[in-house]
Parts: C-alpha cells; sequence; structure tokens
C-alpha cells in the first residue's frame, strides 16, 4: 500500500499547488497558463497512479473494475507524455524562446508528442505500449519504450534551452530550474531501483511548489494597484525576446491629460476607467502582453515582427480613443500619445525601448497623435545619449575645451570659458546642445559640472597655465549645482585639492536660472560668493532677466547672447536693441561678455556700443587644453616682440 499512500500524498499535495496558484495568481501569460497546465498533469498522473495501483493491490480486476484500470493506465501515459512536453515547453518560455512560435518550429516541437500520444490512443487495438493477461497481470508493449525516448528527446530540449539561454534570466531562475530537474531525476531513480516506492510524481510536485515560489512569484513585476504588469516586467520580457534573436513590435500609449481626469474624479471612479482601457489594449490582439509604465502610460508587447500588422494595432488604438470613452452616460475624450516602435528594426535595447515607453509625449497636443518613426528614432537617439553620458562619468570620456576671451581695454586675452566635449566611442562626438538638456532632464548635470569644476582646477594648476597671467577661468553652473546644498564644500574642497585660488574661477549661470525662486538663487550665490566665487551671467537676452536681478545678484559680467547679434545684421531693430543692452549695462558698471563674434563688422559694432570683452570664432574656436597654452603662449610672445 505503499505507492498508493504516496500517490494520494502527491494528489492531495498537487490539488492544494492549483488552488493557491490560482487564488494568489491573475493569468496573464502563456507561461503562467502553462505552468497551470504542468501541475493539473502531475494531479492527473497522481490520480490515475492511485485509482490503478489501488484497483491492483485490492482486486483481481473484471469487468467495470477493469475497464476503470485500463482507462486510467491510458489516461496515466497520455498525461505523462504530455508532461514531459510541457515542461521543456516552460523553460523556452521562461527564456522568451516560445513567446511567439512559428507554425513550422511548432510542428517539429510537437511531432514527439503526437507519435507517443497516438501510441497511448491506439493502444486498445495494438498493445503496442502495455497490456493485461488473461490473468489481468499488466506487461509492456514491444514499444512502450517510445514513451521513455520521448521524454528523453524533452529534456534534452530542455536541458540544452537552459544552458543556452542561461544568461537570458535571473540566476534565481537558472538555480529553480536546474533544481526541479535534477530533483525530478532523483526521483525517477529512486523509483527504478526501488518500484514500490513511487516518488517520481512527488518529488515533480515538490520541484513544481520551488517554481511557483520564485519564477511564478511576479510579486516586483506586477503593479500592485492594477495588478499589471510594470516597467520591471517590461525590460525584463524585452531582455529575455532581444536575447533570443526575437522580432517583434512594442506600442506605446500614453494619456497626456491623464492628470485632469484624476484631479477631478475620485479614486474609485478613475480606477473603474482605467481598468476599462486596460481591459481593452489587453485584449485588442492575440500575442499581447500589456504593461503599466506610469499612470495613464501603457506599453504592449506585440509578438508579431510585422511593421504592418503593427500598425493596424495602432490604428485600431487611435480610432477607439477617437471615438471617446462612455463612462455611465459620459463621454470621456482623452488626449492620447501613440508610438510604435519595431524590434530590432529600430532598436534591439531593452533600455531604448523603455526610454520610449516612459516618454510623456507632447502635453500640449489635443486628441489623439500618432509619433512618426523620425520621432520616435530621436526618442530612441535622446537614451543612448544618456547611456553615452553615463559612460562618459564613469569612465572620464568628458574634455574640457577652452575658448579664449579678448580684453578690449587690455588688448590681451586675459580669461577664457571652459566648454565640455563629449567623444563617445559608440556615438562619436555629440555636440553640448545635445547631451546637456538630456543630462539636465536625466539628473547626471551635478555629476558633469564636479568633473567640469575639478578639470578645470586641475588644469589651472598647471604650471604652463600660470604663467599665461589669465585673471580666471569661466565655468558654467547649472541650476542643479546652484540648489544642491554641498556645492560649496564640494567646491571648496577641490579647490583645496589642486591649491587653486577661488579668484581664479568665475561661475556662469545663465538668464532663466533667476525666473522661479529668486531667493533661493540668491542664496545660493551669496553663499558661493562668501567662498570666494564671482559670477556671470550667461545668455543675456534669451530668457526673463531684469535690471532688479542684475543688482541684486551682483554679476562680475554679464553674455550677451549671440542670437541677438547675429540678428542685428540683418535687423536695425535687434542692433538697436543689442547696443541699448550694453549701455545701459556698462552704465551700471558691470563688464559685457559679447559672444558670438565671428566678423570685423560684428565686432567693430559690439565695441563701438561698449562691450569690453569680445569671445568668439573671430579670435579662436574652443580647443583642447594644449592647444589652448600655446595659442595664448604664441600670441603673448607677439605682444612682446
Amino acid at each position: 500500500m505503499t505507492d498508493v499512500v504516496m500517490m494520494f500524498c502527491t494528489l492531495i499535495f498537487t490539488m492544494a499547488l492549483i488552488t493557491t496558484f490560482v487564488c494568489r495568481k491573475e493569468l496573464q501569460k502563456g507561461q503562467s497558463y502553462t505552468f497551470l497546465s504542468i501541475l493539473v498533469c502531475i494531479c492527473v498522473c497522481a490520480g490515475c497512479s492511485l485509482v490503478s495501483n489501488y484497483i491492483e493491490d485490492s482486486y483481481i480486476a473484471t469487468g467495470t473494475l477493469f475497464i476503470i484500470q485500463y482507462a486510467t493506465q491510458l489516461i496515466l501515459f497520455l498525461a505523462h507524455n504530455l508532461l514531459a512536453a510541457l515542461l521543456a515547453f516552460y523553460v523556452m518560455l521562461v527564456n522568451g524562446v516560445a513567446l511567439y512560435s512559428k507554425k513550422k518550429w511548432a510542428a517539429l516541437f510537437l511531432a514527439p508528442l503526437i507519435v507517443a500520444e497516438l501510441l497511448v490512443i491506439t493502444n486498445p487495438f495494438t498493445r503496442f505500449i502495455f497490456y493485461y493477461s488473461d490473468s489481468k497481470d499488466y506487461y509492456r508493449g514491444p514499444l512502450a519504450f517510445v514513451n521513455y525516448v520521448v521524454a528523453g528527446i524533452y529534456l534534452i530540449i530542455a536541458i540544452y534551452e537552459m544552458i543556452k539561454y542561461r544568461k537570458v534570466v535571473t540566476r534565481e531562475t537558472n538555480i529553480v530550474l536546474w533544481f526541479f530537474f535534477s530533483f525530478s531525476f532523483v526521483g525517477i531513480l529512486i523509483q527504478l531501483l526501488i518500484p514500490d516506492l513511487k516518488v517520481e510524481l512527488f518529488a515533480e510536485a515538490v520541484s513544481a511548489l520551488g517554481i511557483m515560489l520564485t519564477i511564478e512569484e511576479e510579486r516586483d513585476l506586477v503593479d500592485s494597484s492594477s495588478k499589471m504588469y510594470n516597467r520591471n516586467a517590461f525590460v525584463y520580457d524585452n531582455r529575455r525576446l532581444i536575447e533570443t534573436k526575437q522580432s517583434y513590435s512594442v506600442i506605446v500609449v500614453t494619456i497626456t491629460n491623464i492628470r485632469l481626469f484624476v484631479n477631478i474624479m475620485n479614486y474609485a471612479t478613475m480606477s473603474d476607467i482605467v481598468l476599462n482601457i486596460t481591459m481593452w489594449l489587453r485584449h485588442i490582439e492575440r500575442h499581447v502582453y500589456l504593461y503599466r509604465i506610469a499612470t495613464g502610460n501603457f506599453a504592449l508587447i506585440y509578438l508579431d515582427g510585422d511593421r504592418m500588422q503593427a500598425e493596424k494595432v495602432v490604428k485600431r488604438i487611435r480610432d477607439r480613443f477617437e471615438d471617446g470613452w462612455d463612462y455611465k452616460g459620459t463621454r470621456l475624450d482623452f488626449n492620447v500619445s501613440i508610438r510604435l516602435a519595431m524590434v530590432p528594426e529600430d532598436t534591439a535595447s531593452p533600455m531604448s525601448l523603455l526610454d520610449i515607453a516612459e516618454d510623456k509625449g507632447d502635453t500640449s497636443l489635443s486628441g489623439v497623435t500618432v509619433s512618426s518613426a523620425e520621432e520616435v528614432k530621436s526618442i530612441i537617439m535622446m537614451g543612448a545619449i544618456e547611456n553615452a553620458i553615463r559612460r562618459a562619468i564613469k569612465n572620464d570620456l568628458f574634455e574640457v575645451y577652452y575658448q579664449p576671451i579678448w580684453s578690449v581695454e587690455r588688448s590681451r586675452f586675459c580669461t577664457a570659458e571652459a566648454l565640455l566635449r563629449l567623444n563617445d566611442p559608440l556615438l562619436g562626438q555629440i555636440p553640448p546642445d545635445q547631451f546637456i538638456p538630456i543630462a539636465e532632464r536625466s539628473g547626471l548635470i551635478g555629476d558633469i559640472g564636479q568633473i567640469v569644476f575639478e578639470k578645470v582646477c586641475q588644469f589651472v594648476a598647471r604650471k604652463d597655465v600660470r604663467v599665461l597671467a589669465l585673471d580666471y577661468i569661466e565655468i558654467n553652473m547649472s541650476l542643479y549645482q546652484l540648489i544642491v546644498g554641498n556645492t560649496p564644500e564640494r567646491f571648496r574642497q577641490t579647490l583645496m585639492k589642486y591649491h587653486v585660488q577661488p579668484s581664479q574661477i568665475n561661475l556662469e549661470i545663465t538668464e532663466t536660472v533667476g525666473i522661479d525662486g529668486r531667493d533661493t538663487i540668491v542664496r545660493a550665490v551669496e553663499e558661493l560668493r562668501s567662498v570666494g566665487f564671482d559670477f556671470s551671467l550667461d545668455d543675456f537676452g534669451t530668457g526673463y532677466a531684469n535690471m532688479s536681478n542684475l543688482v541684486a545678484l551682483r554679476f562680475r559680467n554679464v553674455k550677451s547672447d549671440k542670437g541677438l547679434l547675429w540678428d542685428s545684421s540683418a535687423d536695425e531693430m535687434s542692433k538697436s536693441v543689442l547696443c541699448s543692452y550694453i549701455t545701459i549695462i556698462r552704465g551700471l558698471g558691470i563688464n559685457v561678455i559679447q559672444e558670438g563674434v565671428e566678423t570685423r563688422e560684428q565686432l567693430d559694432l559690439v565695441v563701438a556700443a561698449g562691450a569690453n570683452y569680445i569671445q568668439g570664432f573671430y579670435f579662436s574656436r574652443p580647443v583642447p587644453g594644449d592647444s589652448f597654452i600655446s595659442f595664448i603662449a604664441k600670441f603673448n610672445n607677439s605682444l612682446n616682440q
């Protein structure tokens, strides 16, 4: 009766697993359904073995009992063959290989199973798998070994997939899968050595518990409020699909005015509306996985690599939102941004896909808009540039160039502006007007600012720079650095490290810095001024600065923006405004540095207006440190001759 007891324990244990799994988990993926099928197969095998062994141990089966015993043996073989295939298929779902399978691949995979199942189904007529003698003794048929061969084939497939794609899944997943097969193999080995001890199915059930508690435990991958897959799941699934060379599409749907509805509706109503939207998106097409990236921001992985098919899905989404959403008789019109990216045609980077998914779209646009392929590529490029910035910070790839600034009164170069350059090994030279805004958006500008400050201090401390007798070096300072409390202390420590005086550094802040939170800015400037720094106002003429700000912040220099200068060559009004600006600022006793001077005519214009410092290509482009030193030294020598 040992085998009956073991099968009974396995049956009860597996039924408990099935109940727990179904109650705890909302089945959204084929992987979960496959795991549930594995549990059901183990349960069926245990139930059939229990009935068959009980009859065999208790009775000489005849009549109805024999029919039951024979039927349970047939079902046992059918379920056991299916179990082997399901296990291999589950492994391939976990690593992503089988998430979207072609018909040819499916036919090859199912061929061994179909052969084995046909042999079992026809067994009452052929007796190829098993049969009972006249005395009702059980015997294996001549082709019974086929079932073991088929099981071996699927075992080999599973092991091959686990080894080949071991880097696709997490270390924990790899350990659990290997444990499952190892523990199951031990159960099979024990049952072969001790036939009366039926532990194979029990070992598989215990191993399945490990899978349920780890691989199928998706707490970190599911949004707690909506029960939808979250951004972590989105990245993880994209990584699996990309690593296994899948072709598919990603569709992002962002409700850009979602905050408006959140503010005017109660939580229960808004949750109900979002649920209706998600349920519609989830069932828009077969082979679609839905993810909630943020509030009102959804991403769909559509397991079809055909752009035309993906565009049809996009059109259905656009048409649905253009029709409006009816909620209890009220029409809701959402502003929606839709983006489509093909993998690997447009990108093969999980993080680039996340950039597309997290992009908020243009909130100024009303109605439903579909981003063009160029706009999607622009988002991807922004993500690539952010990665380049991170590489540059980690690997010290930033380089500081210096552009000389000419003193009109002294007829020499007496200062320079430090300008950052990034030459990425993958993307090449990236202009500052591209990577600086991305650094500000991603929160990396603080790290960049400290890097620039340290490199400039290191440069100023050089002996061959000291002999140039420069007054100071201008360094651009971000708003982030200005308001972060530890900036003065970090700057002070860097100055001490290189034995540089604060007077050798002049900090530049842009005109738009002072628009909001003026009191905070004034306090930050004064704290840095107490360290010994002085300040320039950069890009004057592009924002909303006024004369009271100039006086309140006591700038040493005001840098006149190049745009107004360039416009003045063709527009008399711009010329008048420029000259008036310069005259007024100089009247306040503040130096004017005119940026962007490229021609003699421009130089004569701003000098006549009163600008006393000149910066631009007319004198020199920004150059690397060594080239800057050579340029200034050569010019100084020419003055001395």
